[in-house]
């Protein structure tokens, strides 16, 4: 066993042991396991795992390895890089939407879930069809309006509207309905500037206007030389 779990020169130096001498490298991934339980966030850890993964060439087990891990820290990064990692590599990609799915059911909040769902949603996948934006933008919204201020699916929602033909036209009326519903809400109020201030019209241009100004001075005042900008752009636009 390495005391130091974080001495690279030993990990460096056992792989090769086990590289030249023929070690079970099976029995050798049961010693990490532990050792990554214990160390969660160690890089050289999770390092030695993946060298381990490739040189048996099979990452079967990274899948129930990684979701244990998961489940003692849903933020751990180290575990969702493997996780990304070993999917991509080996083509793994079945099941990790229904795994993200129930991530999210749990907590609407975990942000790393949205950000696995989707990496796995956009890189397994070419082109998306416009059932699977409109499934995905369904999915998003139902746990924003569980949790409006969590920024995660508000990006998320976004990403996937952009892969279609009408981009974020395609969110509209459900954002709009869901700034009239939480009036507090900056996520809703900014996107729905957004989506406005993309139009021709004087009227829409006049009401992303009158978001933006809402958020410099009520929603989100933190950022208020942000949004006074943005609003004074669109004010020069309708000059022009």
């Amino acid at each position: 066993a390495l005391p130091i779990s974080a001495n690279y020169t030993a990990w460096h130096y056992l792989r090769r042991c086990i590289k030249d001498t023929g070690v079970d490298v099976r029995q050798e991934l049961q010693y990490v396991e532990k050792l990554a339980l214990k160390n969660p966030k160690n890089y050289q850890v999770w390092f030695h795992r993946r060298r381990l993964v490739e040189l048996l060439g099979d990452a079967t087990q990274e899948k129930e390895f990684t979701a244990a891990c998961i489940e003692a820290d849903s933020k751990n990064y180290h575990a969702w890089s493997h996780r990304q990692w070993a999917v991509r590599t080996f083509g793994l990609w079945d099941g990790e939407l229904a795994y993200t799915q129930d991530l999210l059911r749990q907590d609407p909040r975990n942000n790393s879930a949205w950000n696995h769902r989707f990496f796995v949603l956009t890189a397994s996948e070419g082109k998306l069809s416009e059932s699977d934006i409109e499934s995905e933008v369904e999915f998003a919204f139902s746990h924003i309006r569980r949790a409006p201020n969590n920024e995660s699916p508000w990006n998320y929602v976004q990403g996937v509207a952009l892969r279609g033909e009408r981009g974020l036209e395609t969110l509209r009326s459900a954002v709009e309905a869901l700034a009239e519903k939480f009036p507090a809400c900056r996520f809703a109020q900014a996107l729905l500037g957004e989506i406005l201030s993309k139009e021709d019209s004087d009227e829409s241009m006049a009401r992303a206007q009158e978001l933006f100004l809402n958020l410099a001075t009520k929603t989100d005042t933190i950022r208020e030389k942000y949004w006074r900008f943005c609003a004074h752009k669109l004010g020069e636009r309708g000059k022009e």
